[in-house]
């Protein structure tokens, strides 16, 4: 949790320019490569239970998607299987920025690119099949307001498919102390407080998966902290002490 919204939002600057515009070894690893965005993403649409011969012909909104989103991946995944979507629309407040200084992801005839925050989602509504959201509903501002902007854009039947890293309920009491360690978040939910929120706006809400970060990330808490070359002891050490607390859970919502 960060002071602000916009405090995170220069935070998240920071973080991706030190990934991607820093000549100094990095904790964090730099994701570049098709193979990295074919993995990542394919496992996002498993632990979703998404088919991708369904998304054919959708139209698909990736909210929050940072500077590659799940949309690298789902490109990959249209080349290799000749299956193409009718749309995707990357959304993010920070879209600008990463169009001008990161530079990965290149607008298309199916791809678009659009500077907005999830509050305000300039789409009409009832216009979009499907939107997918990995890690981002706990950097917007109001994830209320967001949550209510995605029921409004997707059509009658459309799927919300969010993912986030949610706190262990047994840590609930240090919520307003992780503001210190992970200021890139302005908010940390618990699994009950986000299947509150998703529930005011959908009809239907299922949990699909959940895995701890660890078995995500297959390192130990030890290992983290003291990886081989990581000349931040005390990145090292916030991020262990984040992946002990937190966990991802995946979640399906049907307007």
């Amino acid at each position: 949790m960060a002071i602000s919204w916009k405090k995170a939002q220069v935070n998240e600057k920071s973080f991706w320019r030190s990934i991607y515009l820093s000549d100094n070894k990095n904790f964090y690893p730099k994701t570049n490569k098709e193979e990295d965005f074919l993995i990542s993403t394919s496992g996002v649409l498993k632990n979703h239970n998404i088919d991708f011969v369904n998304l054919k012909n959708k139209i698909i909104v990736d909210l929050g998607c940072g500077p590659y989103g799940e949309i690298m991946g789902i490109k990959i995944l249209e080349k290799i299987n000749q299956i193409y979507l009718k749309k995707i629309i990357g959304i993010d407040p920070l879209m600008d920025f990463y169009k001008k200084e990161i530079d990965l992801i290149k607008e298309t005839e199916n791809l678009q690119l659009i500077n907005a925050k999830g509050e305000e989602i300039p789409l009409e509504t009832e216009s979009v099949d499907v939107v997918i959201s990995s890690n981002a509903i706990d950097h917007c501002e109001v994830p209320e307001v967001t949550i209510g902007e995605v029921k409004r854009i997707l059509k009658k039947n459309g799927i919300f498919y969010i993912n986030v890293h949610v706190l262990n309920s047994k840590f609930s009491f240090l919520s307003n102390i992780l503001k210190y360690f992970d200021k890139n978040h302005p908010h940390h939910f618990t699994e009950s407080k986000l299947e509150y929120l998703l529930k005011k706006q959908f009809k239907n809400v299922k949990k699909n998966y959940s895995t701890n970060i660890f078995s995500n990330e297959k390192m130990s808490f030890f290992k983290i902290i003291f990886k081989k070359n990581n000349e931040n002891f005390f990145k090292g050490f916030k991020r262990a002490i984040s992946n002990y607390l937190l966990y991802v859970t995946y979640y399906t919502c049907t307007k």
